[in-house]
C-alpha cells in the first residue's frame, strides 16, 4: 500500500503538528518513534515534498505540511465518523452485540480509581463494554466520536450536559535532584530564570499564570520553558529537568509520598480546575448514562484521583 493511501501516515503527520514533536506523536499513536520517522520519510518520497524540517530539534513541520494540516484533520475526522456509523449499524443489526461506550479521560490524573470502577461495572454487565480514550475533548463528544468525556473545565455548549465532579489544585513541584543542583526558589520572580515544565497551551483549561490569592505571576516571563504532555512533564520532573507547574498530584503520588518530589513556593498554584463529566444532551436522561455518570463522579473525585487536599494540609502543618 502506498503511504499516501495509508491513514496512519497522515495521522502521524497530524499528531506531529498538534504536539510539536514526532516522538510525542508516535507515543500518542502507540507506535515506535523510529517506525513513525520511516513512515513519514516514505510519505515525503511519494509526495515529492518535505514535510519535516530535520535541521531543528525537535524536527518542525515545513510550510507545506502546515498547509495540509486542516485537510488532514478533516480526513481523520471523516474516518472516525464512518467507523462510528458502522459500529452503530452493527449494533442495530446484531442484538447480541455488546453496547460500547467510549469514554475520554484526561492523561493528567491518576485514572486508576475510575478505570477500576468501570471494569468492575463491566464485569457484572456482559452487555456493556467500555473503550477508554485519552484527552479527546468536547468536540469529539459533539462529533459522536466519544460518549462521555471527563474534563478539567466547564463548558456551556448547548449540545452537552455537564455533571460537576470536584475542584482540583496543582502545586509547583521539584525533584530533590533538581533542588540539589539549583536550590529552592525563594520568590516567584526567581522562576524567570529557572527551567519550568509546562503542559501544552492548546489545552482548554490552560492558564498563562500562577496565583497566590489576588496576586498573579505571568509564566510567559519565564525564559526557560520546556513544554510537554502530562507524561513528558512527569518524566522531566523526575529527571530533575525543571519545576513542574501544572501536574495533577495523582500523577506523582509515589514520589510525593517518599519525598523525592516536593512542593516549592507552595502558596503559588494554577487557578482551580473545576472538573466535569459531559455527555450529549440526548443521553442525559438515559438510566445507563446516569449510572455511569454517578460511578465516574464518585471514583473521579479528587480524594480518589489526586491527593491535593491532604498534601495542602501537610504543607500548612509543616509551615
Amino acid at each position: 500500500m502506498k503511504k499516501t493511501d495509508n491513514l496512519l501516515a497522515w495521522k502521524i503527520l497530524h499528531a506531529t503538528g498538534e504536539l510539536g514533536s514526532l516522538k510525542l506523536a508516535a507515543e500518542k499513536l502507540w507506535i515506535d518513534p523510529p517506525l513513525a520517522s520511516r513512515i513519514l520519510a516514505a510519505l515525503e518520497d511519494e509526495l515529492g515534498i518535505f514535510l519535516l524540517d530535520r535541521r531543528t530539534r525537535p524536527a518542525a513541520l515545513t510550510t507545506e505540511a502546515k498547509e495540509l494540516l486542516p485537510h488532514i484533520g478533516q480526513l481523520i475526522q471523516n474516518q472516525e465518523v464512518i467507523l462510528t456509523l458502522a459500529r452503530n449499524m452493527k449494533t442495530t443489526n446484531d442484538q447480541h452485540t455488546r453496547r460500547t461506550l467510549r469514554i475520554s479521560l484526561p492523561v493528567n490524573m491518576d485514572r486508576t480509581p475510575i478505570l477500576s470502577a468501570l471494569l468492575d461495572y463491566e464485569s457484572t454487565r456482559p452487555g456493556i463494554h467500555f473503550e477508554i480514550l485519552a484527552d479527546r475533548g468536547l468536540q469529539a463528544l459533539i462529533n459522536r466520536q466519544t460518549d462521555l468525556s471527563f474534563c478539567f473545565y466547564s463548558s456551556d455548549q448547548p449540545e452537552l450536559h455537564g455533571t460537576y465532579v470536584d475542584d482540583f489544585y496543582t502545586f509547583l513541584l521539584a525533584s530533590q535532584s533538581y533542588l540539589k543542583k539549583y536550590g529552592y526558589p525563594q520568590t516567584v520572580e526567581e522562576l524567570v530564570d529557572r527551567p519550568i515544565l509546562l503542559r501544552y497551551s492548546s489545552s482548554p483549561y490552560y492558564a498563562d499564570y500562577v496565583e497566590n490569592g489576588e496576586q498573579k505571576f505571568k509564566l510567559r516571563n519565564c525564559r526557560k520553558i520546556n513544554y510537554g504532555d502530562a507524561t513528558a512533564c512527569k518524566e522531566m520532573l523526575l529527571a530533575g529537568a525543571g519545576i513542574a507547574v501544572d501536574l495533577n498530584l495523582g500523577m506523582v503520588r509515589t514520589p510525593l509520598n517518599d519525598q523525592s518530589v516536593v512542593a516549592v513556593l507552595p502558596q503559588w498554584h494554577r487557578p482551580v480546575a473545576r472538573a466535569h463529566i459531559y455527555c450529549r444532551n440526548e443521553n442525559k436522561n438515559s438510566p445507563l448514562y446516569q449510572e455511569i455518570l454517578k460511578l465516574m463522579v464518585q471514583s473521579g473525585q479528587s480524594d480518589q484521583t489526586s491527593p491535593w487536599r491532604a498534601f495542602s494540609k501537610s504543607i500548612q502543618s509543616s509551615g
